[in-house]
């Protein structure tokens, strides 16, 4: 049985759960003779610590019960209600607060996600997105967009519980902001050597420049968490691509300078070469057809 907070809600142990455990624990510690009625002293320690964790459980239990508007009062409830930018109206009762509020808030977690996913893809010049919820946390990355719109947005779609990023967006009375993910972008430049095996040259297509530069362009660019960038890497995509092309050399340089923006006509400066760049959290790759060099050598 899988306790805590589960697809199905939150499920509490129960004491009779928490005393087998805590018995099975003695045993391993003092012995399989150990004796543990009730009575004994070995038998008392382990009903009062038993007792001190199911109230633990159930403390827990209230935490997570919380976020449901349907079982929260007073001043609990006005916080729930903060959540979606709502207040009370004065004399407002709770029963009549929590009925206005139920009816402008989907009662499922997920559909608010969506609903957000969706409002904020329809923010003008956003490119790129991503929302994600779990246990209480939104996590949105988004590439383009008017900050204070896609805070907005944000605010008026979220659902319950706590935001990361890191990108604050100060908006109306929240004094936390909004947060999200504007994912900073590293600048990398890649110099290639390029030939042809002279056998294979009559059988493959007129590979250009241009060509190579598109190859790696659509499968470098936009490399995000978890992703490295290797020698390798491109060889594997320019191999996939082309045939009869041989690689003399690869190199990577990379810049110190993270941005949430960049320009192609920025002036950046790149660090000697690397064997590779590996992929931060809130980091994507930044490259340009500019600083991405094909040089061609002739047996």
């Amino acid at each position: 049985m899988i306790y805590g907070v589960t697809e199905l809600g939150f499920v509490k142990k129960p004491y009779d759960v928490i005393v087998e455990e805590l018995e099975e624990r003695y045993k391993e510690i003092f012995g399989p003779t150990i004796n543990l009625e009730p009575q004994s002293p070995q038998g008392q320690l382990v009903g009062i610590t038993a007792e001190a964790i199911y109230d633990t459980w159930e403390m827990a239990e209230h935490v997570f019960n919380s976020w449901n508007i349907d079982n929260v009062e007073g001043i609990l409830l006005d916080k729930r209600a903060l959540l979606k930018n709502e207040k009370r109206f004065n004399e407002e009762s709770d029963s009549d607060f929590r009925v206005r509020i139920i009816e402008q808030l989907p009662n499922d977690v997920m559909q608010l996600k969506d609903e957000l996913r969706d409002n904020l893809q329809r923010i003008e010049g956003v490119t790129e997105l991503d929302v994600r919820y779990k246990k209480g946390l939104t996590t949105v990355w988004v590439v383009g967009g008017d900050d204070l719109a896609v805070a907005i947005t944000i605010r008026d779609y979220m659902p319950p519980g706590d935001l990361e990023g890191n990108y604050i967006v100060k908006i109306d009375n929240r004094c936390d902001g909004i947060s999200f993910y504007r994912p900073l972008f590293i600048p990398v430049k890649i110099e290639i050597t390029l030939g042809f095996y002279a056998h294979l040259e009559c059988e493959c297509e007129l590979i250009t420049t241009e060509k190579v530069q598109d190859a790696i362009l659509n499968n470098v660019c936009g490399l995000g968490y978890g992703d490295y960038l290797y020698k390798e890497y491109i060889q594997n995509i320019l191999f996939a691509r082309f045939k009869g092309l041989k690689i003399e050399n690869i190199s990577i340089s990379s810049s110190l300078l993270r941005g949430i923006e960049f320009r192609c006509e920025d002036i950046i400066e790149f660090e000697n070469s690397i064997d590779f760049v590996e992929v931060q959290r809130a980091e994507k790759i930044f490259l340009c057809r500019e600083n991405l060099k094909i040089f061609w050598v002739q047996d």
